[in-house]
């Protein structure tokens, strides 16, 4: 069990300096700054465009130049995530030890502060959670705008035409 959590751990490690290894090879490229010449040279192109057997090897060796979708998860599911994080799981504990520790005392009418302080901690983590899945929720919906920024069509150059193809 402990050498599965240190691999996973060492996952998620190397999957991070991958990440940080890419974006500081983004921000190293100059190909901006390139004169037309050497980005014809680079990207083997020319100012006719590509060819149309260049573009099918480019498509075999690159594959298609589409953006993946993640899965979404229902409503329901985030929610859930929401109220069962470590932190929430910690107050519902508290919460429940209130209400046994209030359902197992003598006098329930002298000292209600257990029903109390449980009825407190479910309250805040309800409201906490629902605030937190309204923030998830748009950060979600903010990501599906950008899919309108997408241009449906392109328009390219292909032997030495020019073309408006599907994005």
């Amino acid at each position: 069990m402990r050498k599965e959590a240190e691999t996973t751990k060492s996952k998620k490690g190397s999957a991070m300096a991958d990440a940080v290894q890419k974006t500081e090879d983004i921000r190293k490229w100059e190909d901006h700054t390139w004169n037309n010449d050497k980005l014809m040279a680079h990207f083997v192109t020319s100012r006719n465009g590509m060819t149309t057997d260049q573009v099918k090897k480019s498509q075999a060796e690159h594959g298609s130049n589409i953006l993946t979708e993640k899965d979404a998860l229902p409503w329901y599911v985030v929610f859930i995530k929401e109220m069962t994080g470590f932190f929430s799981l910690l107050l519902w504990f508290g919460s429940a030890l209130c209400f046994l520790g209030y359902g197992i005392q003598e006098d329930k009418a002298e000292d209600q502060s257990n029903l109390y302080l449980g009825i407190v901690l479910a309250l805040v983590v309800f409201v906490t959670g629902c605030f937190s899945y309204l923030q998830t929720s748009k950060a979600a919906s903010l990501m599906d705008d950008f899919k309108g920024f997408i241009p449906k069509t392109a328009d390219v150059r292909r032997d030495g035409v020019d073309k408006s193809i599907a994005a």
